[in-house]
């Protein structure tokens, strides 16, 4: 492996671990609404879906959406960039 090809992944990681903090932390918020709104400390696959569909059509998260949603096709596109050069395994 070249010099390159390990900074390349180097960045790939860092993108990965960006996306999957972002990813985890909507995720966990929106547990916590979920768990607010309802009183349950698990709350079940409707409020889950409430909670996703709030999220998905609230001003207040816009800035959210957008940043992980960008965070989201930069990663899908290093994939792509990745397996049009032939380094993926």
């Amino acid at each position: 492996m070249t010099v390159g090809q390990m900074i390349y992944l180097g960045l790939g990681g860092l993108l990965f671990a960006a996306w999957a903090f972002q990813m985890f932390s909507v995720l966990f918020e929106l547990r916590r609404r979920a768990a607010r709104q309802t009183g349950k400390m698990f709350p079940g696959v409707g409020d889950s879906l409430r909670g996703w569909r709030d999220w998905l059509t609230s001003d207040a998260d816009r800035a959210a959406r957008r940043r992980l949603g960008l965070t989201t096709l930069v990663l899908f596109a290093w994939i792509g960039i990745n397996a049009a050069r032939g380094i993926a395994a």
